[in-house]
């Protein structure tokens, strides 16, 4: 069975050994000015979005966020009183032309690990590249991703 980082009750744990990063999708109402009160408290906490996706629909918005601090971050989100959901994607430095996401996914392909969701990720002050991604099976994926050498990142890595 793949592992998801989902326990038996839908619950997201991190799986030992992976090094996932948090990633949080937020349900808003429809509305610019609901994401950009967001984002502000945010940046009243010292906490940079680090990937942001924003995905539209006639009854609501799903956005999903990377930041620098999730705990903070998660604190934000609930001091406003939105539905989150919580669950871990690999983040994966693209460190050269023979590692990019070309490379990256025929990896995961080859290896029969599906991607759900990617993501860039965006360092404020660096010029290096990489990629968050959400896979059915984390641990398969960190396996078979470190065994062709690419480098997984971490929160820490991500901290400001």
């Amino acid at each position: 069975m793949a592992h998801t980082g989902a326990d038996d009750r839908g619950a997201y744990q991190e799986p030992t050994g992976a090094g996932t990063l948090r990633q949080f999708t937020v349900l808003m109402e429809r509305g610019d000015f609901q994401l950009a009160e967001l984002l502000h408290r945010f940046e009243q906490r010292g906490v940079s979005v680090l990937g942001l996706s924003v995905f539209e629909s006639p009854e609501c918005i799903l956005v999903r966020l990377l930041l620098t601090q999730p705990d903070v971050g998660r604190e934000v989100l609930e001091r406003a009183g939105l539905a989150i959901i919580e669950s871990h994607l690999l983040g994966v430095e693209l460190i050269d032309s023979r590692q990019n996401l070309l490379t990256l996914c025929r990896a995961l392909l080859q290896a029969n690990i599906k991607v759900i969701h990617a993501c860039p990720i965006f360092w404020p002050t660096a010029s290096r590249q990489a990629v968050a991604l959400m896979v059915d099976d984390l641990v398969a994926a960190a396996s078979t991703l470190r065994a062709r050498g690419f480098r997984l990142l971490t929160e820490e890595d991500l901290a400001l």
